[in-house]
Order: C-alpha cells, then sequence, then structure tokens
C-alpha cells in the first residue's frame, strides 16, 4: 500500500512537472534517465516545491487548510524522494546496458579488423603505432604487444617512412589520400601495396591520427606488367610484320596501319595514315567489290578477297582477310584487315599457266591447250553442225640431224619449221608442237579440201627449207595426216588417233605426203590401238594380272617422320615377263572407264598385301597410291576405300592418295569432298605433276592436301634452265607458307639432286636415287642385316 502510494506520488510530481515545462511525460523519462544533471535539477525542484508546501501551512491560520498544505508538503516530499530513488536505478541500469553494447560493439569491431586479410592500422600524433591487425603483424613479423607504440619509422625503416611522408603530410592537414607503393616484405623482399590514408578527428575538429589500410597488390602489379609487356610484343610483332595489318573503322577509315602497310601506300609517317579511306587505297577497277565485301565483315562474317593496288602507277596484287573486331558485350566496333602482297607469285602463276600452255622451246600452243581446243571444237561441231579439220605433221629426217648434229642443231631446227609454219597458217587456226618433231594445226569451218591445200602449201614450204648447221646443209620433209572434226567426231583421243593414224599412212607410202583418213578405217584402228589395250587391261583385272612395284621417296634431309615413304607403281605384262609401265595402257583404260576399276584393284591388293606383311608395315611411314580422275568423282568409289580401310586393320595415317593437280583442279568440289572425308579418317594427299598449268594456286586453301609433287618437267631442267630453277623456287617457297612439304619427281643425275637440296626440297624421287622395285623385295630392302 505504502509503495503503491509512493508511486503514485511520484507519478503525479512527474505530470505536474511536465505541464510546468511543457513537454511528454515519455520525453521528460528519457531526458532524467540518460542526464544525470537533469535528473538532479528535477529533484531540487520537487523538494523546492514540497518546501514552499510547508512555508504555506506554516503561515496558514486555519487549521483545516494548515492539515491541506501539510499534507501536500509530506506528499510531494515523499515522492520526490521516491522519485529520485527509482529513477536513478533505471539510470544506472540504462547506463551499464549502453556500456555492454558499446563493448560488445568494440569486440566485434576489433574481431573484424583482426580477421580481415587486409593490413590495418592506426598511428598517433606523434606516429606512433596504436593500433595493428593480424594481418600487419604477419607481414612484418613483428607481434602485436612489440609494435604498440612505436615509431613507424622504426617498423618501417628509414628509406619506406621518407617516401610515405608528402602523403602522411596530406593526410596531418586533414585529406584522404589513397597510393601505391613498395612495402619491405618479410622475405626480404619488397611487394606492391594499395595504401589508404584516413584522417581521424578529434571532438575539437583537429587530427588526432591516421587510419591506414593496405592491400597486397603484387599479383595483379604482375598481371598488369605482362600485359603491358604482351601489348608491346603485341605492338612490335604487328608494326614489324612483313605483312600488312591495319585498322579500320566502321565507316572505312583507317586508324592503325604498320610498317609493311604504310610502305604499301608510300606513307612514311604514321601520323597520316590516321582516317584515310581504305577504299582509296584499292585500285578503282576493284573498288565496288571490296566494298560489298566489306559491308559483310560490318555485318560479323570473316571475309577474303584479292585485289589490286595501285603503287607509284604499278598495279600490285594483295590477298587480304578482313575481320570483325568486337567489344566485349559483342557488338562489333572495328574491322582489322591482314593483307600480304601476292604480286610475284601471281606472276608465277601467269608463267606457270603459260608454260602449261605453250612449248618452251617454240613458243607454240602445247599438246595439253592443244587438246582443250579440239574439245571446245568437238562441242561446237556438235552444237552447231560446223566441219573443221585437224593437220597431223611429222617431220621426215628430223632424227638424222639431230643424231648428227646434236641436241642444239635439233632445237634450232625445230624453232626454224615453228617460225615457218606460223608464217604458212591462218591467224585464227590453232597451230602447236604436240612433242618431239610432231606439230598439230586445228582449222576451225574448213573442208577437207581446203586443208587439203593448205596441208600441201605447208609441206612444200618445209621441202623447200634449207636447214645449215656447222657448214652443213640439211633438207627435210613433213608427213601429214588429215582427219575431218565434225558433229560424227567420237572424241578428241579418237580424233587425235586418227590423225595419227593417217600421217603413219603417209610416212609409210613414202614419206612428204598427205594422207586424209577415212571414218571406214575407223575400227581397224581401233581394233590395233585402243581396243587391244582394253582388252588386255579386262583380262588382268580378271585373273590378277598386274603386278605392284614400288619407288622409295628418300627424304632430302633427316628431319622427318621414321620410316620408309613409298610410292606404288601398277605394271601390266606384256606376255613374254617384261612389264608394261602404265603410260601405254592407262589411256585406253580411261578413255573406256576402266580407271576406277583398276584403282579398286590397286587398293585391294595393295591393303591384302601390307596386311600379310605386318612386319613392313609397322616400318613404312607413308605408302602412296595414284588416283584417277575417274575415282574421284564416283561416289561409290569414295564408299568402297572408306570400307576397305574399316575392314582391313591398316593403320589411315599410313596411306597417301597421289591425285594429279589437273584432275583436281578440274573437279575441285569432288576433290574437296574426297580428300575431306578420307582425311577425317587420317590419310594424307599429295598433288602429283604440280605447277603443270593452274592459273592460280589459290585453290589450294580448300584442298587439304601434304605433299606437293612437282611437275618433272622442271625438275629435269633445273641445272641449265634458269627458269625451270625460278620455278621450282617458288613452288617450294608456296609449299612452306602453307607448310606442305615438296616431293621432286625424276631426279635422274647427281648434279640435280644437288641442286634440290640447295633448294631446300623435302624429297626426292626418281631412279638416280631409287629404281622402282617389285613389292615383294620391299621386305628384303627394309631389313637391316
Amino acid at each position: 500500500m505504502a509503495v503503491r502510494g509512493l508511486s503514485a506520488n511520484s507519478d503525479s510530481l512527474l505530470r505536474v512537472a511536465t505541464r510546468l515545462l511543457g513537454i511528454t511525460e515519455g520525453r521528460l523519462r528519457l531526458s532524467l534517465f540518460k542526464s544525470p544533471l537533469v535528473l538532479n535539477s528535477f529533484g531540487g525542484f520537487a523538494i523546492a516545491v514540497a518546501t514552499m508546501f510547508l512555508a504555506i501551512a506554516y503561515f496558514t491560520e486555519h487549521e483545516m487548510l494548515k492539515a491541506f498544505w501539510l499534507g501536500a508538503f509530506t506528499t510531494t516530499l515523499l515522492g520526490s524522494v521516491s522519485f529520485l530513488g527509482t529513477t536513478k536505478v533505471a539510470a544506472l541500469r540504462a547506463h551499464q546496458r549502453e556500456a555492454r553494447l558499446q563493448r560488445d560493439h568494440d569486440r566485434m569491431l576489433r574481431q573484424l579488423v583482426d580477421a580481415s586479410p587486409t593490413m590495418v592500422s592506426y598511428v598517433d600524433r606523434e606516429e606512433r603505432i596504436r593500433l595493428a591487425n593480424s594481418a600487419f603483424e604477419k607481414w612484418l613479423g613483428v607481434a602485436r604487444n612489440e609494435l604498440h607504440g612505436r615509431h613507424i619509422r622504426d617498423v618501417l625503416g628509414e628509406g619506406p617512412y621518407q617516401a610515405v611522408q608528402p602523403q602522411m603530410k596530406r593526410v596531418w592537414q586533414g585529406e584522404s589520400v589513397r597510393f601505391e607503393r613498395l612495402l619491405p616484405a618479410l622475405d626480404g623482399g619488397c611487394r606492391y601495396v594499395d595504401s589508404m590514408l584516413t584522417p581521424h578527428f578529434g571532438d575539437d575538429g583537429e587530427v588526432e591520427g591516421i587510419f591506414e589500410i593496405i592491400v597486397d597488390i603484387t599479383d595483379r602489379k604482375r598481371i598488369e606488367d605482362a600485359l603491358r609487356e604482351s601489348e608491346e610484343r603485341y605492338r612490335t610483332l604487328v608494326e614489324t610484320s612483313p605483312v600488312c595489318i591495319l585498322e579500320m573503322n566502321l565507316g572505312g577509315h583507317l586508324e592503325t596501319l604498320n610498317l609493311a602497310g604504310r610502305t604499301m601506300i608510300g606513307e612514311d609517317d604514321r601520323s597520316h595514315v590516321f582516317g584515310l579511306s581504305f577504299i582509296d587505297i584499292v585500285a578503282p577497277s576493284d573498288r565496288q567489290r571490296i566494298s560489298a565485301l566489306l559491308a559483310r565483315t560490318r555485318d560479323g562474317e570473316t571475309t577474303q578477297a584479292e585485289f589490286g593496288v595501285l603503287i607509284e602507277n604499278e598495279r600490285r596484287v594483295f590477298s587480304a582477310s578482313f575481320l570483325p573486331l568486337k567489344s566485349p558485350e559483342g557488338s562489333i566496333q572495328k574491322i582489322m584487315g591482314v593483307m600480304q602482297d601476292i604480286t610475284d607469285a601471281h606472276l608465277l602463276a601467269d608463267e606457270l599457266s603459260y608454260r602449261a600452255s605453250y612449248d618452251a622451246l617454240t613458243g607454240l600452243v602445247n599438246r595439253r591447250e592443244f587438246e582443250q581446243r579440239l574439245e571446245r571444237i568437238l562441242e561446237t561441231a556438235r552444237a552447231e553442225k560446223t566441219e573443221n579439220t585437224f593437220c597431223y605433221l611429222d617431220l621426215d629426217r628430223f632424227k638424222v640431224i639431230n643424231d648428227s648434229c646434236g641436241h642444239l642443231a635439233g632445237d634450232e631446227l625445230l624453232r626454224q619449221i615453228a617460225a615457218l609454219l606460223q608464217e604458212n597458217v591462218r591467224q585464227r587456226d590453232t597451230l602447236a608442237r604436240l612433242g618431239g618433231d610432231e606439230f598439230g594445226v586445228l582449222m576451225e569451218h574448213c573442208s577437207i579440201e581446203q586443208a587439203k591445200r593448205v596441208a600441201d602449201k605447208l609441206r612444200k614450204k618445209v621441202e623447200d627449207l634449207r636447214f645449215v648447221w656447222a657448214k652443213k646443209t640439211f633438207g627435210v620433209g613433213v608427213s601429214i595426216g588429215i582427219v575431218s572434226i565434225d558433229e560424227t567426231s567420237e572424241s578428241g583421243s579418237a580424233v587425235m588417233n586418227a590423225a595419227d593414224s593417217a600421217c603413219y599412212t603417209a610416212k609409210n607410202r613414202g614419206r612428204n605426203q598427205i594422207h586424209v583418213f577415212r571414218h571406214s578405217n575407223t575400227d581397224l584402228v581401233r581394233r590395233h590401238g585402243d581396243v587391244e589395250w582394253v582388252i588386255r587391261v579386262q583380262e588382268a583385272l580378271r585373273d590378277d594380272g598386274f603386278q605392284l612395284d614400288y619407288q622409295t621417296i628418300i627424304p632430302v634431309t633427316d628431319r622427318f617422320e621414321d620410316g620408309k615413304h613409298v610410292e606404288l607403281l601398277l605394271r601390266l605384262s606384256d606376255g613374254k615377263g617384261e612389264p608394261v609401265p602404265p603410260g601405254a595402257f592407262l589411256p585406253a583404260a580411261e578413255r573406256y572407264n576402266l580407271s576406277t576399276k583398276i584403282d579398286r584393284w590397286v587398293i585391294r591388293n595393295a591393303l591384302a598385301w601390307f596386311k600379310a606383311n605386318p612386319e613392313v608395315l609397322e616400318r613404312i611411314a607413308t605408302c602412296s597410291i595414284n588416283l584417277s580422275a575417274q575415282s574421284l568423282i564416283d561416289p561409290r568409289f569414295l564408299s568402297f576405300v572408306i570400307d576397305m580401310l574399316e575392314t582391313d586393320p591398316i593403320p589411315a595415317e599410313k596411306l597417301c592418295f597421289e591425285i594429279t593437280e589437273s584432275a583436281a583442279t578440274a573437279n575441285l568440289t569432288d576433290a574437296a569432298r574426297f580428300m575431306s572425308t578420307l582425311g577425317k579418317l587420317g590419310c594424307r594427299f599429295a598433288l602429283d605433276d604440280f605447277g603443270s598449268g593452274h592459273s592460280s594456286f589459290t585453290y589450294l586453301r580448300t584442298l587439304p592436301v601434304h605433299f606437293l609433287k612437282i611437275d618433272g618437267i622442271y625438275i629435269k631442267g633445273i641445272v641449265d634452265d634458269p627458269l625451270d630453277m625460278a620455278i621450282v623456287r617458288s613452288i617450294n617457297d608456296i609449299a612452306q607458307t602453307l607448310e606442305l612439304h615438296t616431293i621432286a619427281e625424276y631426279v635422274e643425275s647427281q648434279p640435280v639432286a644437288m641442286k634440290l637440296r640447295e633448294l631446300g626440297i623435302d624429297y626426292y624421287q626418281g631412279n638416280f636415287v631409287a629404281e622402282p622395285r617389285p613389292i615383294d623385295q620391299l621386305a628384303r630392302d627394309l631389313d637391316p642385316s
């Protein structure tokens, strides 16, 4: 009861105070709890009020009033005493709770700082360490109790201390500072750190100390340095690269161009390059095509092209690749171009094309080009029913002059005959040297009677020629066979055979004559020509009458794979035990579509032989097998090869299929499909007779070949003919650029072999280095004993 009364008195007193002070009861209680000064003032106020009530009672004479004021005095006095007691107890408890929370907060903060891998420290106004976390302690290798109170000069050393003074001075002036520096480490070295100095302000606003947070950034700096070095190496590589490397914006204006590119456009100062329009560098005839190409690159496509560039009024040819450069977000920002001057390669290709189409000795069209033109005339004759004529010319007594006076005399005679014939044929006619002392004339829109008059004129001109050599005079003649080319003509080979037969007849009739082939002779010619070989080939396929020989391909140096590199060669017995070379029967087989059957026979028997001789297979690095053009375009043949490789456990990587360059380029899509399919199984490929005359080598980019077998026509003349030497060198350079190996065919002498070694050719092949042998001798040849 008494406690409740005191509590009620204190509550009454509190309400009186709130009215007098004009504040809420809650706010007054909070003020009393939080401030001892306010609490004491409120107690004094309560006692003063009680004293006032006592004075009023003392001076009041009325007994009832006196009793009232004495009661007020007693109530107020007891209430103030009760209030002050209870309030001070509550205030004390609140203060203790706040102190405990503050201690918990400080402890958690210290634990957090101490657990941080980042170094944290604090120095006072005298630059003495007052706080250092565990990371700082580990860095210096000094216990915290030993760090406390020490001057930072003593801890860091004089050098690092002086180095940081400019930054410390700024912080003492109230500025936060962040910088990178080298800091001594425990291992005796120095590491890069990122330091952040923050001032600690006292109640008076002055800086009392400095907090420092230190992060080890050594690894980041190393990465940055490595990237910087890598960028510098990249810039150096780009700048010194022999190929032109450029960057342009999406508008087609140059932003960077390396030294090779600046040399290309004749501009030494790189600052003058910025902003130039790339398309202005391109030759006018190619600008529209290259503009369309760059538009595709801006759409995200990597593109390639060849185009001309005019440099000092000279047209140069460049091969270029353009690729889009993307931002980290994936948007296209720039275009990079890589360009290479391929003018020399183009000139070489033109030269090779000329050499492939024209005879080097006489300058006339050669047999290969002649046969292509003959096929075009045949197509026209069938389509338009035109009449045309082919004359086959074979010199008489040429062998006598060539044997008695030497090859130089024979060559000079051929040049004079070629010039003489050229002067006496129509401009529209095709005059060709077909080989040796044989010539041919294709006369379009020409009847047999007209051709006979032209042929007789040519015969008389040759007959009248007097060839003088070494003060000796020689007379020559020419036998001519004539055949009509019209809608009934079957094929180019049939026309050639017919003309050859007619020429042979002219020779047999006394030489220096003309004979016209009649279609009534066709069956006779076939019977004694192609048909005879076809029958023998079919018999050999049926009775396994073929035999396999091999010829070793010798590496020029020892830098290639271990094991023997051989080429399998097909032979046909002549019935007397002597082998017939493939050049005798393969043309007829090809004309009668037997080539694929022969290729199947070779692959089937070769794989069977190696399967029966596994010890030989282990020591073979590469076995080359020739394929015909007919097999290349036959999808059933491709399936056959795949089936054979899956059936016989012969490693596909040991097989190399040789395809002539002419067959590959004439059937480029089929060749690429064939090579790509078998290449995935591990097979390798060689282009045979390489350099025999394609107009461009760009197809090499699409064919997955491994070897280039340089045409023997160039190898034979490499010692004496500078042009042959230049062609072989250029082909080898192209192969090295494309990372292909080169094989020189028809190496028949020591001087030729030495020249090839000087040029850096990879492999030899020819009778001088290794003659063909029967395949059964391969095991003995591989036996080291």
